[in-house]
This record gives C-alpha cells, sequence and structure tokens, in this order.
C-alpha cells in the first residue's frame, strides 16, 4: 500500500518566530483527481500558480496591477479563489499536517547543548523540521493503520537547504528503525506541482494557527473554514519541551517519533 504526502514550509522572512512544515496526506489517485480540479481552477482564472503568502500580500500572481483591478478587488478576487481552493481540497479528503517549531526555542537548545546538533546532523531548522516530518507522518501511519504498514512517497518543495537535508534524509532512511515505511523522498517546484500548491495553503495556515495559539495573531477563518471541512488530519508544535525529550531520547539510542 502506497500513500503519498506532499509538503511545504511556512515561516517569517527572518526565521525569527515560527517555522512550519505542513502538507497533505492521501492516496495517489486522490492527488491525481485533486491536481487536474486544481489546475483547471487556476487556468480558468488565469493565474500561473497559487501560493498563500501572495494572497496576504497582493503581490505575485495576486498583484492588482497583474490583475487589472483596483487594491480591494484584488482583494477580494484572491480570498474568492482561497476559497474555492479550500473546498477542492475538502472534495478529495485530503488529509491535512501540519508541525510548526517555536524558532527561538530551537536556538536556545541549541546553543544550551553542544551534543544536538551532532544527533540530529544539522543545526538548521528547516531541514530538523522536515526530518521530523517524515518521522511524524510514519508516526502517525504507525498509529493510525497498524494492519496495513503502508509506505509513503515524499515529495517536498524545493528550498535553499535541499542538499543538506537530501543528506539528512539518507541517512534517515539508513538509521531508522522503519526505513521500510519510507518508499521515497525527492523535491520539485511548487510553481508546476499543484500537490506543492495545496501544500503552500496547509502550511501557511498552520503557522498561522500556531501564531494564534501562542497569542501572536487572531485566529484566522481560513484555519477554521479547513478545520470545519474536515482538512486538518493532525496538528503539531514543538516547543522547548519536546526538542529537549528528542534530545533525551536521542542521547537513550531512541528515534522519536
Amino acid at each position: 500500500m502506497l500513500l503519498a504526502v506532499y509538503a511545504d514550509d511556512s515561516a517569517d522572512a527572518r526565521h525569527e518566530t515560527i517555522f512550519t512544515v505542513g502538507g497533505f496526506l492521501g492516496y495517489p489517485h486522490m492527488f491525481t483527481k485533486a491536481e487536474l480540479k486544481w489546475d483547471a481552477y487556476l487556468r480558468s482564472k488565469k493565474l500561473d500558480y497559487f501560493k498563500a503568502s501572495e494572497i496576504e500580500r497582493l503581490d505575485g500572481e495576486f498583484d492588482p496591477l497583474k490583475l487589472m483591478m483596483t487594491p480591494y478587488a484584488a482583494r477580494a478576487f484572491a480570498e474568492s479563489v482561497r476559497y474555492d481552493l479550500g473546498k477542492i481540497i475538502a472534495e478529495e479528503n485530503l488529509g491535512g499536517i501540519s508541525l510548526s517549531l517555536d524558532v527561538k526555542a530551537f536556538r536556545k537548545v541549541l546553543s544550551e547543548h553542544s551534543d544536538f546538533s551532532n544527533y540530529f546532523e544539522t543545526k538548521d531548522c528547516s531541514v530538523y523540521m522536515f526530518r521530523h516530518f517524515i518521522i511524524h507522518c510514519v508516526g502517525l501511519m504507525i498509529r493510525d493503520m497498524p494492519k496495513f504498514h503502508p509506505e509513503i512517497a515524499f515529495v517536498f518543495d524545493d528550498h535553499s537547504k535541499w542538499k543538506e537535508a537530501e543528506e539528512s534524509y539518507r541517512l534517515l532512511k539508513i538509521n531508522s528503525p522503519f526505513s521500510s515505511r519510507i518508499a521515497s523522498i525527492t523535491h520539485a517546484d511548487d510553481k508546476k506541482v499543484c500537490a506543492l500548491q495545496m501544500a503552500d495553503l496547509c502550511a501557511y495556515e498552520g503557522r498561522c494557527h500556531t501564531l494564534n495559539i501562542m497569542g501572536q495573531r487572531d485566529e484566522r477563518i481560513e484555519f477554521k473554514s479547513m478545520a470545519k471541512n474536515h482538512s486538518w488530519y493532525s496538528f503539531s508544535m514543538f516547543r522547548e519541551e519536546q526538542l529537549l525529550q528528542h534530545l533525551m531520547e536521542a542521547r537513550n539510542g531512541k528515534l522519536f517519533v
């Protein structure tokens, strides 16, 4: 049995507050149907791709000048696009998974525990989080599908640390007790792969919800809408307590799942 996960990341410009990896889990045929609908919808709106942050900033594909609209009209158009694309995700029953990191806590643990980066083969929060996103997804399947032993094919958006990440993934497949659950780990361009644009939406909303939990912004209607449509499967966050737990278990020869 093969499952697919498409995932992307979301963070503030300086990577100072919350770093989130988010994406969707489903069977390959579910993504095929969703991508066909997604691509057809974007074409009908004369959009080349979707990126959640561009909706917030009204730039890129949602730049009022590009759309030849007033800022008010562009905002209304952008919100309608996001709503309609959210419905496509819900129609295909894809399960959203969001895993967030308190970046300040990560840097604190990294500075206070010199062996942290040795155990996890990185000092970069993005590499650390994509690695643990893989572990988290496999752990969910071990918990929720114990009789079926599904393999998972992971596809991540290209990012600046992808070469370092590829090495981390290789070591994970070699050293982990569940390497047989990881079918493949690859990277692709989110502007060309619709499923990664869906993942971008998941990561963005997951990060915003984490900021809401931390009292740093109001809850978004978009997150509530995704929750109402049962588009969230798992939502988790790593704070200092969880990071120290990871380190303790690594010291004891256990892999955190």
